[in-house]
This record gives structure tokens, sequence and C-alpha cells, in this order.
């Protein structure tokens, strides 16, 4: 294909399940590998912000965290769950808008999030009520982390972007967020 006038996507299968620690790039190159894939000078390796998450240890049983005055307040405000609140309030910077099941944040990382984006969904085998995942604690250094350590194994020019589907404040749908 002509990479100056087209798009291709294509997903890796074989990549397991990930779970705190996990090497990332170790089961990226070992999927390629098993499956005769190669990455190519131009492409962009897009890795999903939640195996980021896991990897990095970022799942938060909701059972340990001890919410705060602030974090209750809200939580009455929202009638949202005071330790999500608690969570949302440690990941920001910034109070937007909290109103009726819903509560917008300026998140550390500089993005204007709903629940500082912390997901409980597909977080992991456990009681998913009491688990919860947040944003990666660095995620530009994660991708470039990931970029010089497939590089060093396969020489190749590439970009690594991590990526996650949000929703966007005040609107309806989700946006890809790399």
């Amino acid at each position: 294909m002509d990479r100056s006038t087209g798009l291709a996507l294509t997903a890796i299968p074989g990549i397991p399940l990930v779970t705190a620690g996990s090497d990332i790039v170790g089961l990226i190159l070992a999927a390629l590998s098993s499956q005769g894939m190669s990455l190519c000078p131009g492409d962009i390796l897009v890795i999903t912000q939640k195996i980021v998450s896991k990897s990095e240890g970022r799942i938060i049983n909701l059972c340990d965290v001890e919410p705060g005055e602030r974090a209750v307040e809200l939580a009455r405000k929202t009638a949202k769950d005071p330790r999500l609140i608690e969570l949302v309030l440690s990941e920001s910077t910034e109070v937007v808008r909290a109103v009726d099941e819903l509560i917008i944040v300026a998140h550390r990382l500089g993005l204007v999030l709903a629940n500082a984006g912390i997901d409980a969904s597909n977080v992991g085998p456990q009681d998913p009520v009491e688990q919860v995942l947040l944003l990666p604690e660095d995620p530009d250094q994660s991708a470039r982390e990931y970029r010089a350590r497939i590089k060093r194994a396969k020489v190749t020019e590439f970009g690594v972007k991590i990526n996650d589907s949000v929703g966007h404040p005040m609107r309806i749908g989700t946006v890809g967020l790399a």
C-alpha cells in the first residue's frame, strides 16, 4: 500500500491479559513474532491506555481509599461513591463542574475529563465494582520508553502512541485521546 495515500489499521493478535508488572514491550514483540508480523518504517504502534495503566499498577481497590471531607461533600452533590471522588480529587488540579451524577475536572496531565479519566470497566478478574483504573502516571514518558526499547530490538523508524477513548465533557459520545 502506498503509505502516502492510505491508512491501514492492524490489530496484533496474541497479547494476553495484562497485569501489574507485565512487560508490555516483551508482550508486543512476542505477539508480533508469533504472528510473523513486524513494524515497518512509518508505522505507528498504538497501545491502549488500559494496558499501560494495568502494567504500571494503577489499579486501585476502592476499599483501600479513605475519602476526605471534600470528597464526601462532592459525593453528596454528584451522587457518586466518595471513595471514587477522593481518587478523582487526587488525580486533579481543579474541579471544573460538579452536578448530579457528573464531575468534570482538570486532570494533572492537563486534560479536562469526567471522573479524572478513572475507569471501572474491564479492570480485572476481581470484584469489578471495587476496583478502578487510573490513567498512567506519565503516558508520554511510557510511550518514549516503549519506543526506545522496541527500536533497540527492531531497528526501524516508527512511532508509539498511548490511546484512550474518553467521554467529551458536556457532549454525548466519545473521542480518541492520544
